[in-house]
């Protein structure tokens, strides 16, 4: 049985909000937030950064660096620990690319094509075909395995592959017949540390780029998993038990067992979402009023951590700045995501990044304690940061822990009636807790 959840909020959060806002000013003083300044390179040359990943260990920022003398776009590993970093140049006008980096300080990309660049400066390519490009966007823990795509040339038809050892290999893809729509291709973006579960997309007629799913087998080859996608996105067709027109993969915890989702019903907001591997459960954050956040707020989801929890951010409601994105943080054990220039009023630089409309916490550590976030500042540079989430995650668990009852009290279908046993569609379940839950039951 596969379940849809819909976590609607009916309680109120005042007394949550009062608490929660206690205990982070006592907590004031073990917080760190730092924006991370311009790099050199060994000639001396300056780039402006653009963090897009932190390593697990929390020690290694990796992304996208920007020559500050020809505007041409490369790529960065930082050391946070010594202030040490690798830059290799942007290549020509093809820019550079990173997305993923280990505990070992080496990290994923393109600059043009697949390879990976070491804090040491050292940078090994991976096998590219003749007469494709390719991009690596992730890679597990040891670095021998890394994920990502190559697209041809000609007609730039894009294939998801691995490369293990530094050898290309293809991953199995769906069919048009398959999937109901036009496949024009796919990417692997994100895996588990051990490589074990890889998440990408379907490249469709609309680029919604819907969620797919390999698996690592015994006998060491991928087993592609649409189920999921099958269910769930309906772009493409007039079947209501499919309630997605966007459903969309931002990364997979490093345990492999969370993938963090942005999703759309058509005519709806953008909303933060978290699949379960292990559960098949989604749950979907609704803006409904009830909390502290202004009902119909749109949301996307950007990492997930080992406990399901999501970085993203809001959609912001400043009406200067009607598509701002203000940073923020969903705790599986919260009622809604947590804004950051609310919960740490003291880094005035989030505020500020919130106000300028561009400020999102694009990635997590798999333990939930520390962000990276990527924002424009008040001159509209890229401010890449890195933020100490303990105190947060700490003082809602805190908060909740005393309060929260998730035992079911009753159910009901969609029309009202209510029922002693799951049927088949949508139920409405009613917690000890106060919490409504909205499950598909297939």
């Amino acid at each position: 049985m596969k379940k849809f959840t819909l976590k609607s909020y009916t309680r109120t959060l005042t007394c949550l909000t009062a608490m929660l806002s206690l205990a982070m000013a006592t907590n004031v003083s073990a917080q760190q937030f730092r924006v991370l300044e311009d790099i050199t390179d060994s000639d001396g040359n300056g780039y402006k950064i653009w963090g897009q990943s932190i390593s697990p260990n929390h020690k290694y920022v990796a992304g996208l660096a920007t020559s500050k003398t020809d505007g041409k776009t490369g790529c960065f590993v930082y050391d946070l620990e010594t202030g040490e970093s690798a830059v290799l140049p942007g290549p020509g006008d093809l820019g550079g690319d990173i997305r993923g980096v280990n505990d070992n300080g080496v990290a994923a990309g393109c600059n043009p094509n697949a390879l990976l660049l070491s804090i040491d400066g050292t940078k090994t390519d991976l096998e590219t075909p003749e007469n494709y490009e390719s991009a690596a966007w992730d890679l597990d823990d040891t670095g021998n395995t890394a994920v990502g795509s190559y697209w041809s040339i000609i007609d730039y038809t894009e294939h998801a592959c691995i490369w293990k050892d530094g050898k290309m290999v293809k991953l199995p893809e769906p069919t048009s017949e398959e999937m109901g729509f036009n496949v024009w291709g796919t990417s692997a973006n994100y895996c588990s540390g051990d490589a074990s579960v890889i998440v990408g997309y379907i490249t469709d007629d609309l680029v919604t780029r819907p969620f797919i799913m390999w698996t690592l087998q015994d006998d060491g080859t991928y087993k592609l998993n649409t189920t999921i996608c099958k269910e769930y996105f309906g772009k493409y067709t007039d079947d209501m038990s499919k309630p997605y027109v966007m459903f969309y993969p931002s990364n997979v915890s490093r345990n492999g067992r969370y993938v963090s989702l942005t999703v759309a019903r058509d005519g709806s907001e953008c909303r933060m979402a978290r699949y379960d591997i292990t559960t098949g459960e989604i749950e979907e954050y609704v803006a409904d009023g009830s909390g502290t956040i202004t009902a119909g707020m749109g949301s996307e989801s950007l990492a997930a951590a080992n406990d399901g929890t999501i970085a993203g951010n809001l959609m912001s409601s400043n009406q200067l700045v009607p598509y701002g994105r203000c940073a923020c943080l969903w705790l599986p054990s919260a009622a809604e995501p947590v804004q950051l220039s609310s919960a740490y009023s003291e880094y005035q630089e989030l505020a500020v990044y919130d106000e300028i409309g561009y400020n999102r916490l694009y990635d997590i550590t798999p333990d939930g304690k520390m962000g990276l976030g990527l924002a424009y500042d008040e001159m509209y540079d890229y401010a890449t940061y890195v933020i100490d989430l303990e105190n947060i995650t700490s003082s809602i668990d805190k908060v909740q822990a005393g309060e929260q009852d998730d035992s079911e009290t009753e159910r009901y279908t969609i029309d009202g009636t209510k029922i002693s046993a799951p049927v088949k569609g949508l139920n409405i379940v009613k917690k000890a807790d106060g919490t409504v839950v909205k499950v598909m039951v297939k």
